[in-house]
C-alpha cells in the first residue's frame, strides 16, 4: 500500500513541478534551478542578478552572481530578500533576509539553498539608500528528487539446458525515479553457476532502461536458483529482483553443420547479417560478415532430444543475406563452402501526367518491400526514374505537389541482375485555379467595387476557405461563397466568390485573395485591384506634386506621385508614379501604379493597369500612342500608334500598327497590322494580317527571328504567314535508353509522312515539327524542295548519345521525273562553315502509291527531301546536325520558284506505312 501511495504521490508532484515549471518560464526575468535552465538573468537600475544552477531535480545550492555596472552606494551594504519560501537558507545564515558588502563594479555571489521542497519563490537585491537600484529574479524551486527500479526478464524466469551447455535469461533494469542513478548488480543462490554481463550500470537517466543477460550451467545435472538484484546508488534501500531457476538435464551433444565462404554484392559485402532457417521460417543459425565478406556460421542439429533446436540430416535450410534469399541446401556433413553471392536488379519506371505523354519531373518515388523497408528517388526531368535494389516485391508510390497520390502500383519483383521496367504511373492534377471577371473595377466613394471569381477544383475533393490579403488598413473586403462553404466535390467542380471592397480613401487599392486547401497544400491566388473614384470635379492629393504647366482634375487622385512637365491628368489614379512630358492619363477607371508615364504623344485611357516595381518602373516612356515601351510586363492593355516594345511581355494585349522587337507575345493576345516583328516569341496569339495572306498574318522578311511553337526560326528570310512557320508539331514523346524504338505520324499524333527508328544511350523526349521555313534560314543545294522541312528536336543536345536513326520520309512525285533523282539533306552545324548536306540513300522506292526516300542520320536535325538534276555531294550522316537539340537548318528562298512553292503546298502527308 505505501508503494501505491508514493506512485500517486510522485505523479501529482511531477503534474505539479511541470504545471509550476510552465509558469516560471512564462514570467519575465525568471530562472527554475531543476530544469536544465542556466544563465537566466534580471536586469535593475545599475543591478545585474544572474544564475547558474544544477541540472537534476535536487536540493542542491544556487548560486546568485551580482554584477554592479554602476551603482550609488559604492561598498554599502544592500539588502538581500527571499520571498515565497521562509525555509530557504542565503548564504547559509539559516535567515530569508541578510545583507552582504558588495563593491562597486565588482561581481559578488551568495548561495540559495533548501534541504526540503519549497513553493516557488524569489529573490531581490536592493540598495536600501536608493531604493530604484533593485534587481529581481523569479520562479525558484527545490525539489528533493525520489529513486525507484523495476527489474524484469524478458525471456522468462524457467530455462532447461545440458551440463556445460549455458541456459540465457534476458532481464529489462529500468530507472523509474525522478532523476539520473547508477546500480549494483549482485547474485545470491547457486552463483558459482551464473555470470552476469554487467555487475554494475553507472548512470542510467530517469524512465531509461538497459539489458542485462545472465548465463546458468553446471556441469553437473540439477537444478540450479539464482537471485539477481539491482540496487540504487542514491539510495541503497532502493532494489529489485528477479529469480530464475534452470534445470540441467544430460543428453547427447549435438554436432553443428558448419557453412563458410564470402558474402559479395557487386563486391564484398561487409558487416552482412546472415540468417538461416528451416522451412519453417525458424532460425537456425545468424552471423555477420567480416570486413573482407567472409563468414563463418553454425546450423543447429536435432537429434530428436526434446531439448534439442534446429534441424536434421537431409532438412532443407534456407540462407538469407540481410533479409534476401540467396541459396537453400540440404543438411548434410559437417563443414561446407558456400559463398552467398546476393546481386542487386535494378527497377526503372516513368511518371506521366494522366490523359498526356508528358512526363513529370520532381515526383517523389516511394518503394516499399513487405516488411516496410523503404528507399525514395526522385524523377528525372522527363519524367523517369531508375534504381538499384536487392531482389524483392516491392509497392510503389507516387506523389507530387499538384497532383492527386498514386499508390495503386503493387507487388513489382526485383530479380537478381535483371531490369524490371514499371509500366508509367499515372498522376492526376489535383489543383485548384480561380480567375475573375475583371481584375480592375472601381467606384465612387461610398460605393463597392465588386468582383466575381471562378473557382476550379480539380482532383480530390477539397473544401476551401478565402484568405484576403490587404495593403491598406482602412479597406473593408467581404466575400460571399457559392457554394457556402465552397465545398468542391467532384473530379472537376466549380464554384464562385463574389468579393467587395470598400475604402474611405481615394486611389486604387490592390488586394489579393487566395483559395486555400491546406490539407492538401492546394491553392492559388488572383489579385485584384480596386479604384476608390473621386466623383467631385478636384482631384485628391496626398503627397504628390502638380506643378503650374500640369493638369489634373475630374476626381483625379494622386497618392505619393507627380504630374509634371506639360501633363494632362483627368479622373485617373496614380499610386507612386509620375506623368511627365505632355503625357496624357484620363479615365476614371485607370491605374498607374509604381510607374513612369512620359512622352507628349503618349495617351492612357480607361481600364489600363501598369504595374510596375519601385526600384525599376515597370513601364518607360507611356505604353500607348507613339510611344515606347521597353522592360514591361502589359496584361489587358491596347498598344497603338506605332508604339514600340522591346524587352517586353504582353499578355493578352492588342497590338496595332506597332513595332515589337525582343517580346513575348501570350494568352489570347491579338496583333493586327504590325509595322515589324523581330525576335519574338509567340504563343497562343492572333496576328492580323492583309487580304493577300487571308488575314492568317504576316511575318516580314528580315534579319529577325522568331520563336513559334517551340522553333526557333534564326531568320526569316521571305514573307510568311504564321500558320506556316510550323505547320504541325507532334507531342513529346518518351524514349527510353537502349531501346530501339519506332516513332511515325501515328504514334507521335501527326499527319506528317514520316517514320523513325531510334536507339538512344540516354532517355529522352523526341518532337518532330513539319515547318514552311527553314530554322536557319540557308539556302537548299540548287534543285527543287519536295514538300515541307522536317524538324527532329530531343531534350538533349549531345548527338553521341544517338546510336542508331533510321529515318523514311514519303513524298508524291515521281523520282525519275530528276536526273539527280532524290535525296534526302540535313543542316550540318557543325561543319567548319555550316552547310546543307545530302545524306546517304540507303533505302527508296514506292510503297502502296506513296514513294519514299529513307537514311540513317546518326543525328537529331532538320531534314528535307531535294530532287536534283545534278549528283550533288553525299555526307555519310556525320557531323552532329545540331545535336539532339534538333538545331539544324531548312530550305532557301531565293533558290525556290514559285511552281516549287506550289508543289510545297499541295503536298499530302497522310499515309504512313510502318516499316
Amino acid at each position: 500500500m505505501r508503494r501505491k501511495e508514493n506512485n500517486l504521490w510522485n505523479v501529482l508532484r511531477i503534474v505539479i513541478v511541470l504545471l509550476l515549471f510552465g509558469i516560471a518560464a512564462g514570467t519575465a526575468n525568471a530562472a527554475n534551478p531543476q530544469q536544465a535552465g542556466v544563465n537566466a538573468s534580471a536586469v535593475g537600475s545599475n543591478i545585474t542578478l544572474s544564475v547558474d544552477t544544477a541540472t537534476s531535480l535536487t536540493n542542491v545550492p544556487i548560486i546568485v552572481t551580482i554584477n554592479m555596472t554602476n551603482a550609488t552606494a559604492n561598498g554599502a551594504l544592500f539588502n538581500i530578500n527571499v520571498t515565497g519560501a521562509p525555509t530557504v537558507d542565503v548564504n547559509g545564515s539559516g535567515a530569508d533576509n541578510t545583507t552582504t558588502t558588495v563593491t562597486n563594479m565588482t561581481n559578488t555571489s551568495f548561495t540559495l539553498d533548501s534541504s526540503t521542497p519549497t513553493d516557488l519563490f524569489n529573490v531581490t537585491i536592493t540598495n536600501p539608500l536608493n531604493t530604484s537600484e533593485n534587481a529581481t529574479l523569479t520562479g525558484f524551486r527545490f525539489v528533493v528528487s525520489e529513486t525507484n527500479v523495476t527489474l524484469t526478464s524478458i525471456s522468462g524466469l524457467n530455462a532447461s539446458t545440458r551440463p556445460g551447455v549455458n541456459a540465457t535469461f534476458l532481464l529489462n533494469l529500468t530507472n523509474t525515479g525522478e532523476s539520473t542513478d547508477g546500480f549494483s548488480i549482485t547474485m545470491e543462490g547457486n552463483v558459482s553457476s551464473g555470470t552476469l554481463n554487467k555487475t554494475s550500470v553507472p548512470s542510467l537517466d530517469a524512465g531509461a532502461s538497459t539489458t542485462l543477460s545472465l548465463n546458468v550451467t553446471n556441469a553437473t545435472q540439477g537444478v540450479y536458483l539464482i537471485n539477481v538484484t539491482a540496487t540504487s546508488v542514491g539510495n541503497s534501500s532502493t532494489k529489485a529482483y528477479v529469480n530464475t531457476t534452470t534445470s540441467v538435464t544430460s543428453s547427447p551433444l549435438d554436432y553443428p553443420t558448419n557453412y563458410y565462404g564470402s558474402v559479395t554484392v557487386n563486391g564484398v559485402l561487409s558487416l552482412a547479417t546472415i540468417n538461416v532457417t528451416d522451412q519453417d521460417g525458424t532460425e537456425v543459425g545468424n552471423t555477420t560478415s567480416s570486413s573482407d565478406g567472409a563468414y563463418s556460421v553454425s546450423v543447429l542439429r536435432n537429434d530428436n532430444n526434446p531439448l534439442d533446436v534446429g534441424v536434421s540430416y537431409g532438412e532443407l535450410i534456407i540462407f538469407k543475406v540481410n533479409g534476401i534469399i540467396v541459396h537453400t541446401r540440404t543438411v548434410s556433413g559437417y563443414n561446407n563452402l558456400l559463398d552467398l553471392a546476393l546481386s542487386n536488379g535494378t527497377l526503372k519506371g516513368s511518371v506521366v501526367k494522366k490523359g498526356t505523354s508528358i512526363g513529370i519531373s520532381g515526383a517523389t518515388v516511394n518503394i516499399t518491400n513487405a516488411t516496410g523497408s523503404s528507399v525514395t528517388t526522385t524523377t528525372n526531368s522527363l519524367g523517369t526514374y531508375s534504381i538499384s535494389l536487392l531482389p524483392e516485391t516491392y509497392n510503389i508510390s507516387v506523389s507530387n505537389p499538384g497532383y492527386s497520390d498514386n499508390t495503386s502500383t503493387k507487388n513489382v519483383s526485383v530479380t537478381l541482375n535483371n531490369l524490371t521496367t514499371v509500366p508509367a504511373i499515372l498522376l492526376s492534377p489535383n489543383t485548384v485555379t480561380v480567375t475573375a471577371n475583371r481584375t480592375v473595377g472601381s467606384a465612387d466613394e461610398g460605393q463597392n467595387v465588386s468582383f466575381n471569381l471562378t473557382v476550379v477544383n480539380t482532383g480530390d475533393n477539397a473544401t476551401f476557405s478565402v484568405v484576403t490579403s490587404k495593403t491598406n488598413g482602412s479597406m473593408v473586403v467581404t466575400n460571399t461563397t457559392i457554394p457556402g462553404t465552397l465545398l468542391l466535390n467532384t473530379t472537376t467542380s466549380t464554384g464562385y466568390v463574389v468579393v467587395e471592397v470598400n475604402n474611405t480613401n481615394f486611389g486604387g487599392w490592390p488586394l489579393t485573395i487566395t483559395i486555400d486547401n491546406s490539407s492538401q497544400v492546394k491553392n492559388a491566388s488572383i489579385t485584384l485591384n480596386a479604384i476608390i473614384r473621386n466623383a467631385s470635379a478636384n482631384y485628391t492629393n496626398i503627397s504628390s506634386t502638380v506643378d503650374n504647366n500640369s493638369n489634373a482634375s475630374g476626381g483625379a487622385t494622386l497618392v505619393n506621385s507627380n504630374v509634371t512637365d506639360g501633363a494632362n491628368l483627368i479622373g485617373a489614379t496614380l499610386v507612386n508614379s509620375n506623368v511627365t512630358n505632355g503625357a496624357d492619363v484620363q479615365g476614371n477607371s485607370t491605374l498607374i501604379t509604381d510607374s513612369i508615364v512620359t512622352g507628349e504623344l503618349t495617351s492612357i485611357t480607361d481600364n489600363s493597369v501598369i504595374r510596375g516595381t519601385y526600384s525599376d518602373s515597370n513601364v518607360d516612356n507611356s505604353t500607348i500612342g507613339g510611344s515606347t515601351v521597353d522592360s514591361s510586363n502589359l496584361t489587358g492593355s491596347s498598344i497603338s500608334g506605332n508604339a514600340f516594345i522591346t524587352n517586353s511581355t504582353l499578355t493578352g494585349a492588342t497590338v496595332s500598327n506597332s513595332t515589337l522587337e525582343s517580346v513575348i507575345v501570350s494568352s489570347t493576345s491579338t496583333i493586327t497590322n504590325v509595322a515589324s516583328l523581330s525576335d519574338i516569341i509567340l504563343s497562343g496569339v492572333t496576328v492580323i494580317g492583309s487580304s493577300a495572306y487571308e488575314y492568317e498574318g504576316q511575318i516580314s522578311s528580315g534579319t529577325g527571328w522568331v520563336t513559334y511553337q517551340g522553333i526557333n526560326f534564326t531568320k526569316v528570310y521571305e514573307a510568311v504567314r504564321i500558320s506556316q512557320l510550323v505547320i504541325e508539331q507532334s507531342q513529346d514523346t518518351f524514349v527510353p535508353e537502349n531501346t530501339l524504338t519506332l516513332l511515325n505520324d501515328s504514334s507521335m499524333g501527326t499527319s506528317m509522312g514520316f517514320a523513325m527508328s531510334v536507339n538512344l544511350t540516354h532517355d529522352m523526349k523526341v518532337n518532330i515539327s513539319e515547318t514552311y521555313l527553314s530554322p536557319d534560314g540557308v539556302a537548299l543545294p540548287s534543285g527543287t524542295k519536295l514538300g515541307n522541312f522536317i524538324v527532329i528536336r530531343s531534350n538533349d543536345t549531345t548527338a553521341a548519345n544517338v546510336t542508331n536513326h533510321t529515318l523514311r520520309l514519303y513524298f508524291d512525285t515521281d523520282p525519275s521525273t530528276y536526273t539527280g533523282g532524290v535525296a534526302m539533306y540535313y543542316y550540318n552545324t557543325t561543319a567548319s562553315t555550316p552547310a546543307w548536306e545530302k545524306l546517304i540513300t540507303i533505302a527508296s522506292g514506292n510503297m502502296s502509291g506513296r514513294w519514299y526516300v529513307e537514311t540513317a542520320p546518326n543525328h537529331f536535325s532538320t531534314f528535307a527531301l531535294l530532287g536534283t538534276t545534278t549528283s550533288g555531294g553525299v555526307s555519310s550522316g556525320g557531323g552532329g546536325g545540331g545535336g539532339g537539340g534538333g538545331g539544324g537548318g531548312g530550305g532557301g528562298g531565293s533558290d525556290e520558284n514559285s511552281t516549287n512553292i506550289e508543289v510545297s503546298r499541295n503536298m499530302t502527308w497522310r499515309y504512313l506505312k510502318v516499316f
